[in-house]
């Protein structure tokens, strides 16, 4: 004998302007209310027909009133499935319930045309809904959107009517309908016949017998998704005919629906709501609390119950199903649940199981992604642009549109261009006042000594100026952050040695400079400096002179590092190599200086970093330089430098498959005076740190993505990547011999730093002074 599985159900009607009390799921539930009334705009007169463009889903405004109306579509974020065009169109749901208003315009064109009464198919009743319970469920489901009072989650979905009810149940006893299990075994397979992806069961009762078990593990065999009330007497356990989700038949496919809603708030629990239980892992909580719907005479009224839970997560499973054809009914559920809103106790719970459904996360990205058509990683930090290449130019709109494949392999169109970042913006003046080391200089022409030392801070409680000197602790700290030492071999050879300097920032301290850090503290030379940090560098030099010339060799080894990865806490190193070789003489009055470089980097090109997605992975880049000073007379002189770069990228795997061309160039006026009222000296200084002035990225996006052949299709692009900044930087510099030490005074301007356009200027100055003992 088959076990009935009932559902307190009344039918629903309006009398004396007030909802009889309805019940569904199995037991429980609330009165429904009369839905507010739906203004009716006046009429417009109709224009004369024009043809016109089918709008493209990101063209269509689905932030109508009648969405807004819609609180189980509202209440999941539907929208966000309606953005990326997934209205549930091509997918079918079926409705295991009481019927459906057949004549409502709401179904028109969309009722499978294998509906049917499984139930009392011998009396010719048909499914046209008698009840309302059928009705309302599909409405929430999959009503049209048709700006006429609500529409479905999923209204594009097509309904699958199966009417269960037995005949004969549903005539106002006041227990609701009943419906048996062979009757819905057989709807069950009726669906799997008929190609339903996800069947609603808005149902509850007690255990399901061998028909229904079985027709039920039918249907997770052949790919369906299956959703049942979890019942509304308020219990801590779901109905044991949700419970069969626990069982391994179900094969993790079938979903326990919960209610959540209260009059206080729509996230909590309904208290008429069957909890999670020992269904936890299976169970997922969506409005069932005053849900807007119609019954089966078009009437309008705000439902409660966990039947209408039901057909929310059913109508989110259509979407999915709609948006991404690929995925099986494991897959779907599996996002569901992972994409819901934890609630309760942190993780799945006894109450709320593994959360309220959302459709938010569920239609972005989930888990590791890669570009579509690779195995090639994607991540939300794909490169920090910096250095010479200052914005990237181009480089950010080539990369948008760029079609990525997630956990599940969905397939998205991402703007690639916000997952990279400039570097952050280097305050020089800042830098300064923090950096506590000091510069210590020594020795003469044969023996020359430069170091920046970083003082030692007591660790005693400070008691007054009495306290001098520093304990052991302070002095085991003080260390050499940098410096220099150069010897004079014989009278025409030179060596020398630096950390904390680059080749041709010791070359230049050997040629007579004292101070490797010059005049400025605006930035560093640009003829010198490649516009990005280096650490624990190493360097060696030797200088020859022949004749009226002087030749200076030097090699230098650094580590770098990509700054915005560092501050993340998740800092990548790479590597710098770099040769120099210089060439200097006098002509008259006049000094010049040529050098030619080579710079190898790993990791990094022109101190920009990329991840696998982009693919660059390192690059060498050739310098030449041209320095020219000339004493002007009466205390007066003049400089001017040029530095022009040629970089050969390295790519390997990701979306830029060549850089050609990358040109870079720095340059520097500037002009001194000494003796202006004494033993003071005034510098002023224009420079351009290493910018790229021309190249191009040739890059491989994929643009599309073929559900069917797993095909990806690839479009050509290209990119200027000279930046749309400029870094122009201008500084004042004094300096005077005061007091036995020398007072200095600084101001600077620097235009678009980092060369990112339209980023603030950074203006400063400085007040210094510093005294040797």
């Amino acid at each position: 004998m088959a076990i009935s599985v009932k559902v307190r159900l009344r039918a629903v009607t309006a009398l004396a302007g007030a909802g009889l009390l309805a019940a569904c799921g199995g037991g429980g539930g609330a009165n429904p209310v009369p839905a507010p009334p739906v203004a009716t705009p006046a009429p417009t007169p109709t224009p004369a027909p024009a043809p016109t463009p089918t709008p493209t889903p990101a063209a269509i405004n689905y932030n109508t009133a009648e969405y807004n109306r819609s609180n189980g579509a509202t209440h999941m974020n539907a929208i966000a499935a309606y953005n990326r065009g997934a209205t549930g169109a091509g997918v079918t749901v079926a409705v295991l319930d009481s019927g459906v208003d057949t004549d409502s315009p709401e179904f028109v064109g969309r009722i499978h045309s294998a509906s049917q009464d499984v139930a009392g198919a011998s009396t010719g009743r048909g499914i046209d809904d008698t009840d309302g319970h059928g009705t309302s469920v599909a409405a929430v489901l999959l009503a049209a959107r048709n700006n006429n009072s609500i529409h479905g989650a999923a209204f594009g979905a097509t309904l699958l009517a199966l009417r269960t009810d037995t005949p004969g149940s549903c005539d106002g006893d006041g227990d609701g309908c009943e419906h048996g299990d062979n009757a819905l075994s057989r709807a069950i397979d009726v669906a799997i016949g008929n190609g339903a992806r996800v069947i609603n069961m808005s149902l509850g009762g007690s255990s399901a017998n061998l028909n229904l078990r079985n027709a039920i593990a039918r249907a997770a065999a052949a790919g369906t998704v299956v959703v049942i009330s979890a019942g509304n007497d308020g219990l801590a356990e779901p109905d044991a005919l949700a419970l069969i989700a626990n069982d391994s038949i179900a094969r993790n496919q079938v979903i326990i629906a919960g209610s959540v809603g209260t009059a206080a708030d729509p996230g909590a629990m309904s208290s008429f709501s069957n909890k999670a239980g020992s269904g936890a892992t299976h169970y997922l909580a969506a409005l069932g609390y005053r849900v807007r719907s119609f019954d089966q005479a078009g009437e309008q009224f705000l439902y409660s119950g966990t039947s209408y839970a039901a057909p929310n997560v059913s109508a989110a499973a259509a979407l999915l199903f709609s948006a991404f054809p690929n995925l099986t009914a494991t897959q779907v559920v599996d996002l569901l649940f992972t994409s819901a809103v934890d609630a309760g106790a942190p993780g799945t719970d006894a109450d709320f199981g593994r959360g309220v459904l959302s459709l938010t996360r569920a239609f972005q990205p989930i888990g590791a992604t890669s570009l579509a058509g690779s195995a090639v990683p994607v991540s939300a930090d794909n490169a920090t642009l910096g250095g010479a290449l200052g914005d990237g130019g181009q480089l950010g709109q080539a990369l948008q549109g760029a079609v990525i494949l997630d956990g599940f392999d969905r397939a998205f169109a991402v703007d690639l261009a916000q997952t990279i970042a400039a570097t952050p913006a280097q305050r020089p003046l800042a830098g300064r006042l923090a950096d506590r080391t000091r510069g210590v200089a020594l020795g003469g022409d044969d023996r020359h000594l430069f170091l920046n030392i970083a003082p030692a801070t007591s660790t005693r409680p400070w008691v007054g100026l009495a306290q001098i000197g520093v304990d052991a602790q302070a002095a085991d700290r003080v260390r050499a952050r940098s410096g220099l030492v150069a010897s004079k071999l014989d009278a025409t050879t030179r060596l020398g040695v630096a950390i904390g300097y680059g080749a041709e920032t010791l070359l230049g301290s050997m040629s007579g400079a004292g101070n490797p850090d010059g005049a400025f503290i605006s930035g560093a030379d640009p003829l010198t400096a490649s516009g990005f940090a280096r650490h624990d560098a190493t360097a060696t030099a030797a200088t020859h002179q022949i004749g009226r010339w002087s030749l200076g060799f030097a090699a230098s080894h650094a580590r770098t590092r990509d700054p915005r990865r560092a501050a993340f806490g998740a800092a990548r190193d790479g590597s710098v190599d770099t040769l120099a070789v210089e060439a200097a003489r006098r002509v008259g009055p006049l000094e010049l200086r040529v050098g030619l470089t080579q710079m190898v980097e790993s990791d990094s090109v022109l101190g920009s970093w990329t991840g696998p997605a982009l693919g660059l992975t390192g690059a060498t880049t050739r310098f030449a330089s041209l320095r020219a000073r000339l004493p002007l007379g009466s205390g007066f002189s003049a400089g001017v430098g040029a530095r022009q770069g040629w970089t050969d990228a390295e790519v390997g795997g990701g979306l830029v498959i060549r850089a050609d061309g990358i040109r870079s160039q720095g340059f520097q006026v500037d002009v001194a005076k000494t003796g202006l009222f004494g033993s003071d000296r005034l510098d002023f200084r224009v420079a351009q740190p290493l910018r790229v002035g021309g190249g191009r990225a040739g890059l491989s996006v994929p643009v599309a993505y073929d559900y069917a052949t797993l095909a990806t299709r690839f479009e050509a692009r290209s990119a200027d990547l000279a930046p749309s900044g400029r870094e122009i930087d201008v500084e004042a510099a004094y300096s005077l011999a005061l007091f036995g030490g020398e007072a200095g005074a600084h101001l600077y301007l620097r235009h678009e730093p980092g060369h990112i356009d339209g980023r603030s200027a950074d203006v400063g100055a400085a007040l210094r002074f510093s005294v040797g003992f």
